[in-house]
């Protein structure tokens, strides 16, 4: 099993969190309440997870990622994925969460640090 390595960058509420691994089944659940925790703790409005650096995402993975959304949307709070990568980009898109022309996300993506 392949951990999960969180970085992390908080200021002025917003979170930008950096994600190296895996994303999947034994490491989705102590992420998420890892990431619970930091928004509680710190307030935060904005979060932007980078997906950049994964290794591995699968279904469990992008349900804690859904679930993350979730979350900053009760809070009337901002959930973006950032990632360039195309196998990232390509489990993303097979789920139906996200398209490279953009119509049909269902989340909400950038790129690039740069967009945000």
């Amino acid at each position: 099993m392949i951990e999960l390595n969180i970085m992390k960058q908080i200021e002025d509420k917003k979170g930008v969190i950096h994600l190296e691994g895996d994303l999947d089944q034994p490491n989705a659940k102590a992420f998420l309440q890892n990431m619970k925790n930091m928004i509680n703790e710190n307030q935060l409005s904005h979060i932007f997870i980078d997906l950049n650096n994964l290794s591995f995402l699968d279904s469990v993975g992008i349900g804690s990622l859904l679930e993350l959304q979730a979350e900053m949307q009760e809070r009337n709070g901002v959930f973006c994925i950032v990632c360039t990568k195309s196998s990232v980009l390509k489990v993303l898109q097979l789920s139906g969460l996200w398209s490279p022309d953009g119509r049909s996300n269902r989340i909400n993506w950038k790129g690039t640090l740069s967009e945000i």
